[in-house]
């Protein structure tokens, strides 16, 4: 069995610094695209003992919700945190966690945390 991850993000820099974030937490592969169809395209490549942990997508939630992506992630159960630019849209929570960028790696830990995906005690990192 091998943990994975999608992160679909379209700056470098922010995929950079989920993807990071996601291994030090040991949510395993990462798996990066920066187009919805890309995702879709590296989530049929998965293999039938492959567990995806996480999806993090940057992309408003009233455009999410409807999207092949959404219902990909769905169809697989797997918990997604949405990135989104500006302030959080007011009934955002109703589709998944949205945090806003920029944000701090406490953060996205914090989400990750509340989604049960880390242990309230982490490691101290060195």
């Amino acid at each position: 069995m091998t943990n994975s991850f999608l992160v679909c993000v379209n700056f470098a820099l922010v995929a950079k610094d989920v993807t990071a974030t996601l291994q030090q937490n040991g949510m395993g592969k990462p798996l990066i695209a920066t187009t919805q169809p890309e995702a879709i395209v590296k989530l049929q490549a998965l293999g039938h003992d492959d567990v995806l942990r996480i999806a993090v997508v940057q992309m408003q939630p009233e455009l999410f919700a409807a999207s092949p992506l959404s219902i990909a992630l769905k169809s697989l159960c797997v918990p997604v945190i949405l990135l989104v630019d500006g302030p959080v849209p007011e009934a955002a929570d109703q589709v998944c966690p949205v945090l806003p960028l920029p944000f701090f790696t406490e953060d996205l830990e914090r989400m990750l945390t509340g989604l049960s995906l880390l242990s309230q005690q982490r490691p101290v990192r060195g």
